[in-house]
C-alpha cells in the first residue's frame, strides 16, 4: 500500500516537472519565476548604479583635487603673468634710459611702435621703433649723467602700464622736472613688446633741445660752485662767484619763460 502511494506520489510528481517544462516551451514562464528573476536584475542593476555613483563621485574628487595642486603650483593665471609681463617691459625700458644701454632699449621697443610726447614746443607723433629709438637717443645725450630718472609705477590694466617719474640731479636730488607716461605692449612671436608709449610733462617743464642744454648747463655749473666754493676761501671771492651763478640762473629763467610756445 505504501509502495503504491510513494509510486503515484512520484508519477504524480514526474508528470508536474514534465508538464511545467512542456508549458515553459510554448511560451509560458512561471510567475514564480519570473518574479525571482526580475528581483535579482534589479538586484544587480541597484548594484551597478551604485559602483558607478561611487566611480564618479571618486573621479570629481580627483579631478577637482588636480586642479587645485594646479592653481596651487601657479598661482597666477596667464593674464596675471601677462600684466606682470608688461610692467617688467616697462621698467626696464627706464632703466635702460637711466643706464644708457641701447641694446637694452631696443630689446623691448617693437617695430611698429608709436611714441607721443609733449617734450617738445609742437606736439609730435614718432612712428616706427627708428624714429623712437632716435629720439629716446636724443633725450638720454641732452639730459646728460648727472640727471637720473626716478620712476613709479601707478596703473597697470592688462597690457597698459601707467608710470610716473621725475627728473632729479643725482648728486643733490634736486627736482628739476616730473610727468607720466602711459604704455601699451603686445606679445609678437613670443616675446613681449612696447607698441605705443604716450609721455607727458608738465607744462611749465616743456623742453626743447637749447632749453635741455641751457638745464644741464646751470645744472652742471652749480655743481661746479658748491665743489667750489669751501670754507677756507675768501669770502669776497665767494661772493663774486655766488653773484655771477645767480646771475647767470636768472638769465637762464628769463630765457626760457620769454621764449614763445606753439
Amino acid at each position: 500500500m505504501a509502495s503504491s502511494w510513494i509510486n503515484s506520489f512520484s508519477s504524480c510528481s514526474n508528470y508536474n516537472r514534465s508538464h511545467v517544462l512542456t508549458r515553459s516551451r510554448k511560451g509560458y514562464v512561471n510567475p514564480n519565476f519570473r518574479l525571482h528573476s526580475n528581483q535579482k536584475s534589479l538586484k544587480h542593476l541597484t548594484r551597478v548604479r551604485k559602483l558607478e555613483e561611487e566611480g564618479e563621485k571618486e573621479y570629481d574628487r580627483e579631478h577637482y583635487a588636480a586642479e587645485d595642486d594646479e592653481k596651487e603650483d601657479d598661482p597666477m593665471n596667464e593674464e596675471d603673468k601677462d600684466e606682470c609681463r608688461a610692467e617688467e617691459a616697462v621698467l626696464k625700458l627706464y632703466n635702460d634710459i637711466k643706464d644708457r644701454n641701447i641694446n637694452g632699449i631696443s630689446e623691448v621697443i617693437g617695430d611698429e611702435c608709436q611714441c607721443f610726447c609733449n617734450f617738445l614746443s609742437s606736439y609730435r607723433l614718432l612712428q616706427g621703433k627708428k624714429q623712437v629709438m632716435a629720439f629716446i637717443y636724443w633725450l638720454m645725450m641732452n639730459l646728460g649723467k648727472d640727471i637720473k630718472i626716478i620712476v613709479r609705477p601707478t596703473s597697470k590694466d592688462g597690457m597698459t602700464v601707467g608710470v610716473q617719474w621725475q627728473l632729479e640731479w643725482e648728486k643733490s636730488n634736486i627736482q628739476l622736472g616730473k610727468g607720466m607716461s602711459f604704455h601699451i605692449c603686445h606679445i609678437y612671436q613670443g616675446k613681449l613688446l612696447i607698441k605705443n608709449v604716450e609721455m607727458f610733462m608738465e607744462p611749465v617743464f616743456h623742453i626743447e633741445p637749447l632749453r635741455l642744454r641751457t638745464m644741464a648747463f646751470a645744472v652742471s655749473l652749480a655743481e661746479k660752485m658748491v665743489t667750489f666754493l669751501r670754507p677756507v676761501e675768501n669770502i669776497r671771492r665767494q661772493a663774486m662767484t655766488l653773484l655771477l651763478l645767480a646771475l647767470l640762473l636768472l638769465a637762464a629763467v628769463a630765457f626760457y619763460f620769454t621764449q614763445p610756445r606753439l
